[in-house]
């Protein structure tokens, strides 16, 4: 099933499919600081992070991802980056992360919490 056209809406923000659009942002923003507990450290260039996002979207289009851009809803800020990875496997993983500046607002929690999706 392909999973690159859905977006989630919550209460003050929006989730839309991850794209080369952001490759600066989540470039700029996915630092030692942010992935300080994270299984995965900051890309050292700009085309390891144009490279991340396309095989991401081909695993989304595969149906066994889904790979997520957070936006404020109200001024679309980036605000950071969740998904659901393995979801061909018996056990789905996810996870996320949130930018330095936009911490401490309970943005993740929302992300968690934002109910079922319908695909």
């Amino acid at each position: 099933m392909n999973l690159s056209k859905i977006i989630i809406e919550t209460e003050r923000l929006l989730l839309v499919p991850i794209s080369s659009e952001y490759s600066e942002q989540i470039f700029l923003e996915y630092n030692q600081s942010v992935t300080a507990y994270m299984n995965h450290g900051p890309s050292e260039s700009m085309e390891d992070v144009e490279v991340r996002i396309k095989r991401r979207e081909v695993e989304m289009e595969q149906g066994i991802l889904l790979f997520m851009v957070v936006l404020l809803k109200d001024t679309n800020e980036f605000l950071g980056c969740f998904a659901l990875e393995d979801l061909d496997q018996k056990i789905p993983e996810m996870g996320g992360w949130v930018k330095e500046s936009a911490q401490g607002h309970r943005y993740g929690r929302e992300v968690v919490n934002c109910g079922p999706i319908k695909i």
